[in-house]
């Protein structure tokens, strides 16, 4: 079985958890029995009033998996089956499914009214091998997000960068 609290990326501030913190994590999530459960963690560091510097605090649990689009992230970077895996976990105790190569997945969204350098057919020529999902984003939900959105792999931090710069230029800007 998994332990609680698993990373391999940096969670607070882009900047990697010490050994310390993910032991004191470790140790909290255990207490509220969070073994074996998949959830979504959201973690803040340094605030004011409330513990020590340095100090990493969990703002929010929730007893889910992250939620929109991240799940789908999840399965593109690691080309995996992150919904296998859970069920493997409640049904085998164990994770029968192999970590496939890993990608950088990056969501991109683009809000209506903007003027953007790339039009969408300029978008979809450029990345399109990139591209693993795009179209628009439901109204409910398009205040917290986008209106547009784009979801594409690239096997190196720079060609992420890229795409980042090439989606979200506007005219003007």
């Amino acid at each position: 079985m998994r332990s609680s609290f698993q990373t391999t990326y940096p969670l607070v501030d882009d900047k990697e958890l010490t050994a310390s913190q993910i032991s004191r994590l470790d140790t909290r999530t255990k207490l509220i029995n969070l073994v074996g459960t998949d959830v979504d963690i959201v973690l803040n560091e340094d605030q004011e009033g409330l513990g020590k510097k340095g100090d990493v605090l969990g703002l929010e649990v929730n007893m889910r998996p992250a939620g929109g689009y991240t799940p789908d992230m999840y399965n593109f970077a690691y080309e995996t089956d992150v919904y296998k895996i859970w069920a493997d976990m409640v049904a085998f105790d164990t994770n029968t499914k192999p970590e496939g190569k890993h990608h950088f997945c990056a969501f991109a969204g683009r809000r209506d009214g903007k003027n953007f350098i790339l039009d969408h057919n300029a978008v979809m020529s450029k990345y399109g091998p990139n591209m693993k999902m795009w179209g628009r984003i439901p109204d409910a939900l398009s205040g917290a997000m986008a209106n547009q959105m784009y979801i594409a792999i690239f096997d190196t931090e720079e060609e992420l960068n890229t795409y980042f710069k090439d989606l979200l230029s506007c005219y003007g800007e």
